[in-house]
């Protein structure tokens, strides 16, 4: 494995943080969908900036699963309700 960022990085990390909360969720009996989900996405990339980046090559780290849990569905949340309020505002032209 290199230590240096490829184009394909932020992928992989939101990726794998896509993965953490399908494992989490799925204990629950939960289906959160698939990560190709434009609200997934953006929740996985933040998490993976704010969580995973940060570790260094060769690191780790653990996760509780209800952590993992609380975290994605605050961030979704208000990802979703920002969003929604994004498509009622009118255009400003």
């Amino acid at each position: 494995m290199s230590d240096f960022n490829s184009a394909d990085d932020s992928a992989v990390a939101a990726s794998l943080a896509h993965a953490l909360f399908e494992d989490a969720f799925r204990r629950e009996a939960a289906d959160i969908g698939p990560f190709w989900k434009a609200t997934n996405q953006l929740v996985a990339q933040q998490f993976a900036n704010d969580f995973l980046r940060s570790l260094e090559l060769g690191g780790s780290t653990s996760f509780k699963e209800s952590f993992l849990r609380t975290w994605y569905t605050t961030h979704h949340d208000a990802l979703t309700k920002t969003l929604a309020g994004a498509e009622r505002r009118p255009d400003a032209t």
